[in-house]
């Protein structure tokens, strides 16, 4: 045998034998992590993955690591939290010592997986812990969990939310205001009855499950434009201590896929808004690329009340063509309660200037009802007179001639 032959023989059976202890190397790894390592992965499309944020910041391995990644958290100035930054390790592996065992941490940062329906990766990229500690019952990473949360508790205890959509995905915009309920100006003391109704709602989770009944509830609120109905629907969430979620069913990249999963994201207890409910109609027969793209009345009906309709939420529709809906959109059990939103009355309009001049509104009702002379207006066309006369009470009253 050659010399060049022998050495590619024994170059040969060397790489045979260094695959073959590869291969049982990684099955012998494989095992062991089969049988004393459980794992966890959070997505930063769960809320959860700012409580880790929360826990690594804490933790000394957080004031060593020398590869860092600034996070900003927007605190709650009225309520004692202020507005943090903090330094949690960068993307990549990360290997520290916490409570009498080893965590391996993986931050994982991908720009989305350029499929033409994640939108969400418009907005930011991707990202996932990955945490590894030994262990053989999901107790191990339970606990760990409930540190987690509990160091992030405090942190937690912020206004509720109002989310949009963008993109298809939900987009956090700021906090909900807790602006009292009757800075909603409505005739009737509708905005009363309205949060009587939704604690009602929400306090009733048995009552429905006794029944019987899906836990859902659905309100219509239509008439003119710029009569209050998204203020409602705000103040509400306000009141309630509720966060808010507006979509926008004529929005680009909306679906009825897409809906579906939006609204099996939203977080228990929430309201869900409906804006101009008369957008949505039922798909033609010759559907197109562009009509795929659009919500459809069934799919529509579909996440109110179909079988996988979401419940514990509460949902509101506003319109202002409730004669363009289809009635099986505002049939009972969607729309349990209907609000018209009509031109401002006598009494709403004389409420809202008596608290815009306080002392200095002294016309009466019967004032206010003769200067307006039968004019209709609404309430957004009263609040812009009453912001371009401020500090001329009088000169509100004249503008309500014109």
């Amino acid at each position: 045998m050659t010399p060049i032959i022998t050495e590619i023989l024994t170059k040969t059976a060397a790489e045979l034998l260094a695959d073959v202890l590869k291969t049982r190397v990684n099955t012998v790894l494989d095992w062991f992590k089969e049988q004393f390592v459980v794992s966890l992965e959070i997505r930063n499309t769960d809320e959860a993955f700012e409580w880790v944020e929360f826990w690594i910041d804490s933790l000394p391995y957080a004031k060593n690591s020398r590869r860092l990644l600034l996070t900003t958290f927007k605190g709650d100035k009225e309520n004692g939290f202020e507005s943090r930054i903090f330094l949690t390790p960068a993307p990549g592996h990360h290997i520290f010592y916490y409570k009498d065992n080893i965590i391996w941490l993986n931050r994982n940062t991908s720009e989305g997986s350029g499929k033409s329906e994640d939108y969400s990766s418009f907005l930011k990229p991707k990202e996932s812990f990955h945490i590894t500690l030994l262990g053989r019952s999901q107790k191990t990473i339970q606990n760990l969990v409930d540190d987690i949360q509990e160091t992030a508790k405090e942190l937690l205890k912020q206004k509720p939310k109002f989310y949009t959509s963008v993109f298809g995905s939900w987009y956090d915009r700021h906090d909900i205001n807790d602006k009292p309920i009757d800075s909603v100006i409505l005739p009737e003391q509708i905005e009363n009855k309205m949060i009587e109704d939704l604690k009602w709602f929400f306090d009733s989770s048995d009552w429905y499950k006794e029944r019987g009944i899906p836990y859902r509830r659905g309100y219509l609120f239509y008439g003119i434009p710029g009569s209050g109905k998204s203020s409602l629907a705000m103040a509400l969430a306000g009141e309630m201590g509720l966060s808010l979620y507006m979509l926008n069913l004529n929005a680009a990249h909306m679906s009825d896929d897409r809906l579906l999963d939006m609204i099996h994201s939203v977080k228990d207890k929430s309201i869900i808004l409906f804006e101009d409910i008369d957008i949505v109609q039922p798909k033609r027969q010759s559907a197109t690329k562009e009509n795929d793209d659009k919500v459809s009345l069934s799919g529509l009906l579909n996440v109110i009340d179909g079988p996988s309709a979401r419940e514990g939420c509460v949902i509101i529709m506003t319109t202002n063509y409730k004669e363009r809906l289809d009635q099986a959109l505002i049939r009972a059990g969607r729309a349990d309660v209907s609000l018209e939103f009509t031109y401002a009355t006598a009494q709403q309009i004389h409420r809202f200037y008596k608290r815009f001049f306080e002392d200095d509104a002294t016309a009466s009702l019967e004032r206010l009802e003769a200067l307006r002379n039968g004019t209709d207006y609404s309430m957004a066309d009263i609040q812009q007179k009453l912001i371009e006369n401020r500090t001329d009470h009088e000169g509100f009253l004249q503008s309500l001639q014109t």
